[in-house]
């Protein structure tokens, strides 16, 4: 083979090696476009109403009419109607409720603050149940720096035991709060994580179900609960 055909032959290899770099190049913008028509298509979806399969037969769930038709002759009433005991903690105090007692004891100093300095909170919380202790929770702080802690008391899972919440943090559109149930297993109170983002709208005692609005800016949230769980059911279309 002489030296011209050499070069020739470079010069097609060349050429066929450039061609399958550039339909490599072609073929990965391509299915960088599909993944990101993908996401958005992802996007959309968590954007929509939905329902668990599994909780078709919900009565009450209308997902297609785009809400929720929960009826008081079903069972549902208004949570706010319902006997909602609140006990504010600002200083070092004991106080009892039913078969509850509480032992706060409070920190003016317990949280710092960049804005506005110290401010206080419970140091410890003790709990007592039947005068025997059950539980003890520290550094719980006061969410919103106004001096004061709110323990909400109420049967949240519907088991007949009283439980107890507190506000955790806060946030423009949303709240985060412990929620301590009962168990009666253990005897004692669990802080349920999955119950953290809740704000309660309707309840139904005899279906043990919840709607409730978790952030403002997103829909409706149909849960069911079981024992001390918390089960996402259906949800609403976002109001974004």
């Amino acid at each position: 083979m002489n030296i011209t055909s050499m070069k020739k032959l470079n010069t097609s290899n060349l050429l066929i090696m450039y061609l399958l770099i550039f339909a490599s190049i072609g073929c990965n913008n391509n299915q960088n476009k599909q993944t990101e028509i993908n996401s958005s298509s992802d996007s959309d979806e968590e954007n929509e109403m939905w329902i668990d399969s599994t909780y078709k037969n919900v009565e009450g769930l209308n997902i297609k009419e785009g809400n929720f038709n929960l009826e008081e002759e079903d069972g549902w009433i208004d949570f706010e109607t319902e006997e909602i005991d609140r006990i504010r903690i600002s200083k070092t105090e004991d106080f009892t409720f039913k078969e509850l007692r509480f032992k706060a004891i409070w920190d003016d100093k317990l949280t710092l603050s960049d804005n506005i300095g110290y401010y206080g909170g419970i140091k410890h919380l003790k709990i007592y149940l039947n005068n025997q202790l059950v539980n003890v929770f520290d550094s719980i702080e006061d969410a919103d720096a106004l001096g004061e802690i709110v323990i909400t008391i109420y049967d949240y899972n519907f088991d007949g035991n009283l439980d107890f919440s507190y506000k955790r943090e806060s946030g423009a559109t949303a709240s985060y709060s412990n929620y301590c149930l009962y168990n009666p297993s253990s005897d004692k109170f669990e802080v349920i994580e999955n119950w953290s983002l809740l704000r309660i709208q309707k309840i139904n005692k005899r279906t043990k179900e919840i709607l409730a609005q978790p952030d403002w800016r997103y829909g409706r949230v149909f849960y069911k609960i079981n024992g001390l769980e918390l089960i996402k059911v259906a949800k609403e279309k976002d109001n974004l």
